[in-house]
């Protein structure tokens, strides 16, 4: 329940007689006829804490899905956002990492950043693009993201046109404000 780095590591300590499953939070698990639920996994707040995944022990692909921050601001009604409304971010540092990990390792074709607005940190998002500039990145491969319009403005549209990003999908949802409240869109920023 919730994230599971830190769960994960737990219930393998576990598994090797290191610590109690009653101890371990966010998960539910059965005793018997019991059902237990754990206090709750809090959100990992520093991003950067977390260790590059372990791509090399996956088999290669031609497409890369990563994972840049977590959360959204906003509260769509239709939405199953599972990571909060705090977008939690990554390093651009750290993001460019892992993009040179990937195309040294794997050389793959195209990488999706799934965040849920990849632009809700403007400043952040061109720094990354620049980056991807800088470490030509954006010459060894295809790359999209989605991010919604109140977080996008003509600088970081040109941003992405010289980044060479291949894809900028964005959420439509309604066309007025009283639309977008109902939504759940009209409380964020």
């Amino acid at each position: 329940v919730g994230e599971g780095e830190i769960t994960l590591k737990e219930l393998c300590d576990y598994q090797l007689g290191k610590t109690k499953l009653e101890e371990i939070r966010g998960i539910v698990f059965r005793n018997g006829k019991e059902i237990i639920k754990t206090k709750p996994r809090a959100n990992i707040i520093d991003q950067d804490s977390l260790p590059m995944p372990a791509w090399h022990l996956l088999p290669k692909a031609k497409m890369y899905y990563i994972q840049t921050e977590r959360g959204c601001p906003f509260n769509c009604q239709f939405c199953v956002n599972h990571n909060g409304r705090v977008a939690r971010k990554r390093s651009a540092e750290k993001v460019i990492e892992e993009f040179k990990l990937l195309i040294e390792l794997a050389h793959p074709e195209y990488i999706n950043i799934g965040d849920e607005i990849f632009t809700v940190d403007m400043p952040r998002a061109n720094h990354i693009m620049e980056l991807m500039i800088e470490n030509n990145i954006h010459n060894q491969v295809k790359w999209d993201v989605q991010t919604h319009v109140k977080y996008i403005d003509r600088g970081l549209m040109k941003q992405f046109d010289r980044a060479k990003s291949d894809g900028l999908h964005m959420g439509v949802e309604g066309g007025c404000e009283i639309g977008l409240k109902d939504l759940g869109k009209g409380n964020a920023r």
